[in-house]
């Protein structure tokens, strides 16, 4: 599993049931992940050719960092794509 997959997979399966199965398509989540992949900010900061790497070869805080900021990224994405939705705040952690 790479780097990529596993990030889309976390956000699948940590949100799962209050964010992807219920109000994000899987087709967002991915999304999401491939604009942070596109972000230059990225490739700036360690992850330029990284993102196709296998995952376990990577220190578990990477992956956890890169969690965190896709989920904010994710709670970007449902702010202006569905601004008013009910489970804003859930995807937010409140």
């Amino acid at each position: 599993m790479t780097i990529r997959e596993k990030i889309v997979d976390l956000l699948v399966d940590r949100l799962g049931d209050l964010l992807v199965d219920r109000f994000m398509f899987e087709q967002d989540a991915k999304k999401v992940v491939q604009d942070m992949i596109d972000d230059p900010a990225f490739e700036k900061n360690g992850m330029a050719g990284r993102w196709d790497d296998s995952a376990e070869g990577n220190a578990p805080f990477l992956i956890e960092g890169l969690f965190l900021h896709v989920r904010q990224r994710a709670v970007a994405h449902v702010e202006a794509t569905c601004p008013e939705a009910f489970y804003l705040p859930i995807l937010r952690g409140h």
